[in-house]
């Protein structure tokens, strides 16, 4: 999981205490769900709730989850939208799909399927099956690859593009994140505490993003790594969820959005520092409070018995400064908002470090800019996005250095650090070692989420 600090909002889960909740019932006929639903990640655009939905305009319910939700997560977006039937379906038009390969298309302001309009937006109603379609996703990061998914699909127009997304309940879109964020062969505690923190972010963003279009996407860049159903199960994995099942860890009865990553580097990070207080974030939001900077002393020892010492323990990376100057700019031009602006980059310098975990707070990027010198200030959580989050594994950094290249690629910067990822919340490493120990699911979300209550929800 990655996660950029202008991406989620988590002060709105607390202002949504005043206003309304939004009713919808499942796929499978499950009783109601009660309750209020943030890269360059496609627009969450606002539409009318679907006709499925029972909005109740009341301020006496709190936004608290009653039962299994159904959840929309986002898989494809463009101009045109490949996808693949296993089964014939029907449209709310009722036209009837063929089993096989389809076409959906947006041209001028219109919905079509296989060249035929539709409505902009179409639920594909379908037998229950294990993969009901699959479709050819192209990752932000990655080669593309064809996934299959079980849930219901949904085509529907937003602009002048095509969103193509699955209609799935959360327990089984859990199946589908569960073994493709972490091993399907690792402890079956370390998979349950796995689950508790996935399911909790899943909750979270459910009652975030309940008057969007989609709550999820399918890419860990954005939300959570998810396979649909070709992820690779196992028994483990099928027992950590059973035994897990409806379980979220909250704060004052909202699920919090808990954030995880592959290795702490022995402490890990606040989330507090991760959102800064630009663009009207709170850093003393009681929810992201969750989520304390703590010890974790069980990473070394988990990286070692894993093998990852020189990738998840201690890392080091050279990259081309020239490298540095396209991908800033590329990353200023997709995020017009943050209002940053690079020229061609000579130096890069931390500024400043977290006195709880001891990452570096911000970057200072010095460029040559139109015939001056420009200095940029940037988080270092964005700079690791813009460049590369597997290049540059983690904010705590041992060493930043811009070198003289005596090779073709010029000159270099060298970095050096500790830990993979973002740094917040559960350490899946340390989760290992910390079940092999013999420690359980409960007790190992509580040395990451100290301050706040499990609750089993359905």
């Amino acid at each position: 999981m990655i996660v950029r600090t202008t991406q989620i909002t988590l002060i709105a889960l607390l202002l949504w205490m005043l206003s309304g909740c939004t009713t919808r019932f499942s796929e499978t006929g499950a009783p109601p769900v009660v309750g209020a639903h943030g890269n360059s990640a496609p627009t969450n655009d606002p539409v009318s709730v679907p006709p499925q939905a029972v909005v109740v305009p009341t301020m006496r319910l709190l936004p608290t989850l009653h039962s299994e939700p159904l959840v929309r997560v986002l898989l494809v977006q463009g101009a045109n939208v490949a996808f693949t039937l296993a089964q014939s379906a029907t449209i709310p038009s009722g036209h009837r799909l063929s089993a096989g390969p389809h076409q959906a298309q947006a041209a001028g302001g219109t919905l079509t399927i296989d060249g035929t309009a539709v409505p902009a937006e179409c639920l594909l109603r379908m037998a229950a099956a294990p993969r009901r379609f699959s479709a050819l996703m192209d990752p932000p990061i990655g080669r593309p690859q064809t996934l299959e998914f079980s849930g219901l699909p949904v085509l529907r127009l937003n602009g002048a593009r095509v969103q193509l997304l699955e209609e799935v309940p959360l327990e089984t879109y859990l199946a589908g994140v569960l073994p493709t964020e972490m091993s399907p062969s690792w402890p079956t505690e370390a998979l349950a505490a796995q689950a508790i923190a996935a399911r909790s972010y899943a909750s979270a963003k459910y009652l975030e993003r309940f008057d969007k279009p989609w709550q999820l996407h399918w890419h860990f860049t954005v939300d959570m790594a998810y396979a649909g159903a070709s992820a690779k199960s196992s028994a483990a994995v099928r027992e950590a969820l059973a035994a897990t099942r409806g379980q979220i860890i909250t704060y004052r009865s909202l699920p919090i959005p808990a954030l995880f990553h592959a290795c702490s580097g022995g402490t890990t990070e606040a989330a507090t520092n991760l959102w800064p207080t630009l663009r009207g974030g709170d850093r003393s939001t009681p929810m992201a409070a969750q989520m304390p900077s703590v010890a974790d002393p069980d990473a070394e020892a988990g990286c070692k018995a894993l093998g990852l010492l020189r990738t998840h323990w201690r890392w080091k990376t050279n990259i081309p400064v020239s490298d540095l100057t396209h991908d800033l700019q590329a990353w200023a031009r997709e995020n017009p908002d943050d209002k940053l602006e690079f020229g061609t980059v000579t130096n890069i310098e931390p500024v400043g470090h977290f006195g709880d975990s001891g990452r570096v707070a911000q970057v200072s990027v010095t460029s040559k800019l139109d015939g001056r010198t420009k200095r940029t200030l940037m988080t270092t959580q964005d700079f690791r996005m813009a460049i590369s989050p597997v290049d540059i594994r983690s904010t705590w950094w041992d060493r930043c250095m811009v070198v003289a290249g005596s090779s073709a690629k010029g000159a270099m910067l060298v970095l050096s650090g500790r830990g993979f990822g973002h740094g917040v919340g559960l350490s899946q490493v340390s989760a290992w070692q910390l079940a092999r120990s013999g420690l359980d699911a409960a007790t190992i979300v509580h040395r990451f989420y100290p301050q706040s209550v499990l609750e089993r929800r359905w």
